[in-house]
Parts: C-alpha cells; structure tokens; sequence
C-alpha cells in the first residue's frame, strides 16, 4: 500500500495571510478613529497614562499683629488738705503799774474740789494737779515775770490746742505743743525754749515741761477750773 504524506501548507503563505490581516486590522482601526476623535484621544490615554504633577502651594499664614491695647490710667483722687486756722494766743499787752496789781479770787467753793482742777502757786512756782482734795501729780513751772505778771483768781479751761503759734512784739514761738487756754491769750502750755522752771521767765502764760504739759493736757478738759493764787 502506498504511503500518502499529508499535504503541508507553505510557511510563506501564512506569513502572507498573517500579513494581510494585520494590514486589514491596522487600516480598520485608524479608519474608526478619523470617524471619532474623541474616542482616539481615550485610547491613547489609556495606553499611555502621563502623570502631570501638579504643584499645590500651601499658603504660609502671615503672622497677625496683636495690637495690645493701650492701658487706662487710673485716676487716684488727689486730697489737697485744708489748713485748719488756729487761734493765735494774744499776749498780755503793756499795762500800767496801776493795772499790775491784781486782787486773786477767794478759795474756789467746795463744789470744784469734788471734780478736777488745778492749782498754781506762783510763790512756790509750782502746779498741783487735783481730785477733789487728792493731790493727782504736782512739777515746777515758770510764771510771768514782774512786767508781765500772770493773772490771778479763778478761772477754766476754755480751749485746748495740740500747737499753737503764739507772738507778742519781742518775741514769735511756733508749734508751741499743748497749749491750755484758761483766760484771754493766758495759757498752760510746754515749752522748749528753756528750761527755767521754778522761776519767773514767762510773758504770763504758764510754762511747764512738755512731758508734763503733754499728761496735764490729756487729763484736763474744756472747763476744768484753775486757780492761780500768790
């Protein structure tokens, strides 16, 4: 029995025919995209996607200027304080030698030795602060000297300064501390001028130490009586 081969195809010829497809494929397709562009353009981005970085600029805060607000001054009252006028202490004026001799005043009534008082003793120079008949503190002053006597008699306390300026036409003291005012321009008061008690040195007021002055002034009181007597 003979042998038939089977019948081979040439390889030229399916290269033709792959050829011709190919050639059919690629004219169909370019066809199709000139009938529509737009489907072109998607096919090509499809195929090649191209990344396009886009640059985002964050945008960098400006500082806010704080504007700190301008401070509110405080007003604080200003107090101008008001001089408080005193009364200035009247010296004894000039008199004659007639007017020098004064009559003192009987012994106070038994009434004024039930509260306090003072009493002056111009020949001792001394005074004696009382309770009724109880002597309460006694020191040595300095009382008018023979041209200007201290009043004698009886008398009160009718105003009392803590300082007083007290002037005459030889003499001007200011701040005299714990002035007593017992009659007219007449006064208890302390004295730092000098230190001459005991004796005869005053205008007519009555000089005491300022210690002593200072306690007699915080323990008499508006019409506490004094008796000045020789």
């Amino acid at each position: 029995m003979k042998n038939v081969k089977a019948s081979q195809t040439p390889s030229w010829l399916i290269a033709a025919i792959a050829l011709c497809l190919l050639i059919i494929l690629v004219t169909g397709t370019l066809w199709a995209f000139s009938e529509n562009p737009m489907a072109m353009a998607m096919a090509f981005s499809a195929k090649s996607p191209t990344a396009t970085a886009t640059t985002v600029t964050t945008p960098t805060p400006s500082p806010t200027p704080t504007t700190k607000p301008s401070p509110i001054p405080t007003w604080t009252p200003t107090f101008t304080p008001t001089p408080t006028q005193r009364p200035v202490a009247t010296p004894p004026k000039a008199r004659a030698s007639s007017d020098l001799t004064i009559t003192p005043s009987p012994t106070p009534p038994g009434l004024f030795f039930y509260g306090r008082w003072i009493d002056v003793d111009l020949t001792q120079q001394s005074l004696k602060a009382r309770q009724g008949e109880e002597l309460v503190r006694t020191t040595l002053v300095s009382t008018g000297k023979e041209k200007t006597p201290t009043p004698t008699g009886l008398f009160r306390i009718h105003t009392k300064l803590r300082y007083d300026d007290m002037r005459g036409s030889d003499y001007f003291l200011p701040n005299v501390p714990y002035v007593m005012y017992f009659h007219k321009g007449y006064a208890l008061h302390g004295t730092y001028w000098h230190m001459n008690f005991g004796q005869t040195a005053s205008h007519g007021c009555i000089n005491l130490p300022t210690e002593e002055a200072e306690w007699l002034y915080n323990w008499v009181t508006v019409g506490t009586p004094v008796y000045i007597h020789e």
